[in-house]
């Protein structure tokens, strides 16, 4: 059963002599990126391996985002399954202000790390419904919710 922990986790002893495993198996509270929302904590199944200058990361994310359609601008939940297969570089020379940058020393940033590859894996622009209207040009009605006075569909 999954369990609720912080959002980094101390990877030491996997980039250290005697490399091991870490499993997690947990919900990760993932942070809002733009218009991209997490509709509860996502759930992580990871093992996590010590490798040349690095970790290896393998396993399963499960989350739900909430986006805004791109062209009526309403709310569409995305479920989203990935399968996890991703190598972490490890090092000094590491900034922990870069982009994209989810190991600083010896601690990994989980949620961060989930927001990237949900992120990466979504597609551009969410849609409601392939035959989503929009909104009218003239108004800004949403024209799933009916028809204007400007003769839009």
């Amino acid at each position: 059963m999954a369990s609720s922990i912080k959002n980094t986790l101390d990877v030491g002893a996997l980039l250290g002599p005697g490399r091991r495993t870490i499993a997690v198996d947990s919900l990760i509270d993932v942070p809002a990126f733009d218009e991209l929302r997490f509709v509860e904590p996502a759930h992580v199944v990871l093992d996590l391996r010590g490798v040349d200058r690095g970790i290896r990361i393998q396993g399963t994310i499960d989350a739900e985002v909430v986006a805004d359609c791109r062209r009526c601008l309403g709310e569409v939940r995305i479920p989203l399954h990935l399968d996890v297969d991703e190598r972490v570089a490890a090092g000094e020379e590491a900034d922990p202000f870069a982009d994209g940058n989810v190991l600083v020393g010896e601690r990994l940033d989980l949620g961060d790390l989930v927001r990237q590859l949900t992120v990466t894996a979504l597609p551009m622009g969410a849609l409601c419904s392939e035959d989503c209207p929009g909104l009218c040009p003239q108004c800004g009605r949403n024209l799933n919710e009916g028809r204007c006075d400007h003769g839009e569909p």
